[in-house]
């Protein structure tokens, strides 16, 4: 949640760099990142969350803002194919019952599936920038932030280079070791 506007992420200069103006996160929780996000200048914002409650105080701070009340892959799968712009990602919606919601096998850490949608669906991928957090949940392979006193809910079976490696073509990555680690996929140059 507030990893996305931590002194150690510069959100204004992937913004800028890469001229994206639309804003898309998993998991809403209570519309801090999209409050922030409008305030750096981002023009479009969609959002989601399964718990409705956290919709609601989302879509009250940011009326602006495009939030379902869905998990996060029906979400994507809904939205991308009608996002043309460029586009910051902020994936966000994992471990529910961290928050007291019900844990599904598609809602516990849909990363992966997550990050396939963006790659298959959205038109100009290769143009975005695709961040997450926790990154300390993934296996300790090329891991920096890896770590094993996590309890076995928290420990993820996915390792950063399977995730990267899903735009190994078209993306570079790097990790912010801020908080629980924060992984940035830009475009190559």
């Amino acid at each position: 949640m507030t990893e996305l506007y931590c002194d150690g992420i510069n959100l204004d200069y992937f913004r800028t760099k890469y001229n994206a103006t639309t804003f898309v996160e998993t998991g809403c929780w209570v519309g801090n990142s999209l409050s922030y996000v409008r305030d750096l200048g981002f023009t479009k914002m969609y959002s989601c969350d399964i718990n409705l409650d956290c919709v609601a105080k989302s879509q009250a701070l940011v009326p602006e803002a495009v939030i379902h009340h869905s998990d996060s892959i029906t979400f994507l799968e809904n939205i991308l194919p009608t996002i043309t712009e460029r586009t910051v990602f902020w994936l966000d919606a994992h471990f529910p019952g961290h928050y007291g919601l019900p844990d599904t096998e598609r809602t516990l850490f849909p990363l992966a599936e997550e990050l396939e949608l963006i790659k298959s669906l959205k038109p100009s991928y290769q143009h975005d920038v695709i961040m997450f957090d926790d990154v300390h949940v993934l296996k300790p392979d090329n891991n920096p932030k890896y770590n094993p006193g996590l309890p076995p809910y928290y420990r993820i079976n996915k390792t950063v280079n399977e995730l990267t490696d899903i735009f190994s073509t078209t993306h570079d990555y790097t990790i912010i070791p801020v908080f629980e680690g924060v992984l940035v996929l830009f475009p190559k140059n």
